[in-house]
């Protein structure tokens, strides 16, 4: 979530998807990993949505790394 706040995107943009990374940490709290692992896809899909819009190339990458990274341990 802080590198979505520390990328100083659009504020509905960063507020969908902090939202999303919300709900995939409140998921994973509940060990609902099936929904944890959707809420980042949904992240995902948005950034990639966003890329070369509101979000840049290589935003998007650090973004979407990290959330793959974390989809690869479930």
């Amino acid at each position: 979530i802080g590198e979505v706040y520390d990328s100083y995107l659009k504020s509905d943009i960063e507020a969908s998807l902090v939202e999303k990374l919300t709900a995939a940490k409140e998921a994973l709290a509940a060990d609902r990993i099936k929904n944890t692992v959707k809420h980042l896809n949904s992240f995902i899909k948005l950034v990639k949505a966003q890329t070369g819009k509101s979000i840049t190339l290589e935003q998007a990458n650090l973004l979407t790394a990290d959330a793959e990274i974390l989809i690869g341990l479930f």
